[in-house]
């Protein structure tokens, strides 16, 4: 399979988390900023809406979070947080969350390689065969290696275990 400039080491839908219960939703976005800050990802919150409904609040949250490596590759993880009837039960909160975590190498940031179709050739060139272990055995282990992780602080901040 050929690599693409967004290598994702996520599957395209992400590595889905649910949750029926009891949770804080502030305190998972700040755990996770807090982990984006940690590991030096410059993030952004993309989308953060709530919407009231009588059977209880809606919340939609999006972060992205990008670090550079070096100068061809930057890393993303991105983070979405759907919250459905939502309530407050005391210092807490219940209802039904879904939280979707998907990671990529972005190859090429700086769009060198797509400018002609001679240069997105070489571009094709340079990934499937000059730097394909330094893609595969580098970039996408280490951004493997960090999803995993916050993946694992999420699950443990709101009870689910491996």
């Amino acid at each position: 399979m050929a690599i693409e400039k967004e290598d994702y080491v996520t599957p395209s839908a992400g590595y889905l988390i649910t949750k029926h219960g009891e949770f804080n939703p502030d305190i998972i976005h700040k755990t996770i900023v807090g982990w984006y800050e940690k590991w030096k990802y410059t993030f952004t919150e993309k989308e953060n809406t709530e919407k009231m409904k009588p059977q209880g609040n809606d919340l939609n949250l999006k972060l992205d979070g990008e670090r550079k490596i070096d100068d061809y590759a930057e890393f993303h993880i991105e983070v979405v947080i759907l919250v459905y009837e939502l309530r407050k039960k005391g210092t807490s909160y219940t209802g039904k969350m879904k939280i979707n975590v998907r990671g990529f190498v972005l190859l090429d940031y700086r769009n060198n390689w797509g400018k002609t179709p001679f240069t997105t050739f070489l571009f094709h060139i340079y990934n499937n065969y000059i730097i394909k272990k330094r893609i595969k055995d580098y970039y996408e282990d280490n951004l493997e290696d960090e999803v995993k992780e916050l993946t694992g602080k999420i699950k443990n901040m709101i009870g689910l275990h491996d």
